[in-house]
C-alpha cells in the first residue's frame, strides 16, 4: 500500500483558461522505488465550455478524489474510474446517479439543448436562405449562452432578461468580429439596431416552437422591444425616371425579362418563389399560381392571384409545354434545369443589366413593393395587397408600401369633417 503522506488534492485550471486540459493532480509516494510519482485525473470535466461549470465539476472531482483516497484508494493499483466501479461509497454513488440524472434534465430541458431542437422541428418548413439565417442566429446565441454560463439552464427559467442577455452578447461578439476584420482590412461594420432586430425575430421563432410545446408558459422573446434601426434603403422604390429607362430596356432588348420582372411587380411574389412555380402549378379556375408551403417563406399553402394580362402572359408563354417544366427557367422560358435556377440566377442577370449596365442602384426585389405600391394608387385596398403578398398583418405590409403613411396623411387632411 502507497503512502499518503504530505497528500494534497488540488485543481489545475491554467488561470482559468478553458482552452487548455484542466485535470485534478496530486502525489503520491510510490511503495516500490520510494519516488513521488504525479497524478493526473480529468474523468471528462473538459467537456464543460465555461469557466464556471468547469470550476464546478473540478472542484467536485477535487473532492470525490479525496473521498476515494480516504476509503482506501490506491492510484497504483488501477484508476479511479475502475475504483469508482467496485468500490464506490453510498455516498459517491448517490452523487453520481444525482449526477446523472441531472445530466438527462437538461439534455431535455438545458435552453441551448431545447433551441438547437426547435431548429431541427422547423428546419423543413424554413424556405432556404431563412434556414440559412435562423441557423446561423441559432449559433450565435448558443455560443452567447454558452458565455454567459446560461446554456444549461433550464428552459422554464428562461424570462425577458435572459434573452436580452443572450442578444447583448451575440452584439458584444459580432461587433468584436467586425472590428477584427477591420483591423485586416475588411470593410467596417457595425451591429445595428437592424441586425438586433433581426437576430431577436429569428429567436423568437424558435422560442414559439418551444412554447408550442408547452415547456415554457410564454415567448420571452414578445415583450423585448426592437432598437431603433437604420434606414439603409436597399430596396427602394424606382423613381418614374428610372422606371421609364428599366421597362424601355427590358422591353427592348430582354423582353421575357421584362415579362418576369412584371409578374414580380403584378403577383407580389418573391424571386424565389417565381422562379419555383412549375406550368401545372397554374390554377386555371381561380387565375393565380398554386404557391406550395414548401416553397413559400411562411408554412401555408395558398394561391397567388394574378391580373388577367399576367394570367393571358403566362399561359400564353407555357401553351405547349410539359407540365412539369418550370414557368421560368433559362432566358426565362419554360424549360427544365435539373431541379430549377436558383433565385439568385435573375439577381445575377439585373445586376449585370440593369445595376453595372445602366448603372441604376434598383434592387430587383424593390419591384414586389413597387407593385404593392402602384395597386395603393389604383384603389386596391391594403389589406387586399396584404393578401395578395400572403402577409399574416397588415404591419408586415407597410414596410413594402413606401407612400402609405403619404397616403393615410392626405385621407386626414382630405377627409376630415370641420367641427
Amino acid at each position: 500500500m502507497s503512502t499518503k503522506k504530505s497528500l494534497e488534492v488540488k485543481l489545475f485550471h491554467y488561470d482559468a483558461d478553458i482552452t487548455k486540459e484542466w485535470y485534478v493532480g496530486f502525489r503520491m509516494e510510490c511503495p516500490t522505488s520510494g519516488k513521488r510519482k504525479p497524478f493526473q485525473i480529468r474523468l471528462g470535466i473538459n467537456y464543460e465550455h465555461t469557466v464556471k461549470s468547469r470550476m464546478r465539476v473540478g472542484n467536485d472531482l477535487v473532492e470525490l478524489v479525496k473521498q476515494s483516497l480516504d476509503a482506501g484508494w490506491d492510484p497504483f493499483d488501477q484508476p479511479l474510474d475502475i475504483y469508482l466501479e467496485n468500490f464506490q461509497t453510498v455516498e459517491v454513488k448517490a452523487k453520481l446517479e444525482a449526477d446523472r440524472v441531472e445530466a438527462e434534465r437538461i439534455e431535455r430541458l438545458g435552453l441551448v439543448n431545447c433551441l438547437q431542437r426547435a431548429f431541427k422541428n422547423r428546419e423543413k418548413s424554413f424556405a432556404k436562405k431563412s434556414r440559412t439565417d435562423i441557423e446561423g442566429v441559432l449559433n450565435f446565441a448558443v455560443a452567447a449562452a454558452t458565455t454567459l454560463g446560461l446554456d444549461k439552464m433550464i428552459i422554464s427559467e428562461a424570462r425577458k432578461s435572459t434573452v436580452k442577455a443572450i442578444l447583448d452578447q451575440i452584439a458584444i461578439d459580432r461587433q468584436a468580429e467586425y472590428d477584427l476584420h477591420a483591423r485586416l482590412g475588411k470593410r467596417k461594420n457595425i451591429f445595428t439596431g437592424n441586425s438586433y432586430n433581426k437576430y431577436k425575430g429569428y429567436l423568437s421563432i424558435l422560442f414559439a416552437d418551444i412554447e408550442g410545446d408547452d415547456l415554457i408558459e410564454f415567448n420571452p422573446c414578445a415583450k423585448i422591444k426592437n432598437r431603433r434601426e437604420i434606414k439603409t434603403n436597399i430596396h427602394r422604390h424606382a423613381t418614374e425616371e428610372e422606371r421609364t429607362i428599366i421597362v424601355s430596356t427590358l422591353k427592348t432588348n430582354h423582353y421575357r425579362f421584362y415579362k418576369f420582372l412584371s409578374t414580380i411587380h403584378a403577383a407580389g411574389v418573391r424571386i424565389e418563389e417565381l422562379m419555383s412555380f412549375k406550368i401545372f402549378d397554374i390554377d386555371h379556375v381561380n387565375k393565380g399560381l398554386k404557391l406550395d408551403h414548401t416553397i413559400a417563406k411562411t408554412d401555408e399553402s395558398r394561391i397567388v392571384p394574378l391580373p388577367l394580362f399576367a394570367y393571358d402572359y403566362i399561359c400564353e408563354m407555357t401553351d405547349g409545354y410539359p407540365d412539369h417544366y418550370y414557368i421560368f427557367n433559362t432566358d426565362f422560358k419554360p424549360g427544365t434545369f435539373e431541379r430549377k435556377r436558383p433565385g439568385d440566377y435573375a439577381t445575377k442577370k439585373w445586376r449585370e443589366i440593369i445595376k453595372e449596365g445602366l448603372g441604376l442602384s434598383v434592387s430587383l426585389y424593390s419591384f414586389k413593393g413597387l407593385g404593392g405600391e402602384d395597386k395603393r394608387k389604383a384603389g386596391v385596398s391594403k389589406g387586399a395587397v396584404s393578401a395578395g403578398f400572403g402577409h399574416s398583418s397588415l404591419n408586415m405590409t407597410d414596410v413594402y408600401l413606401h407612400g402609405e403613411q403619404d397616403r393615410i396623411n392626405a385621407e386626414i387632411r382630405e377627409r376630415s369633417p370641420e367641427l
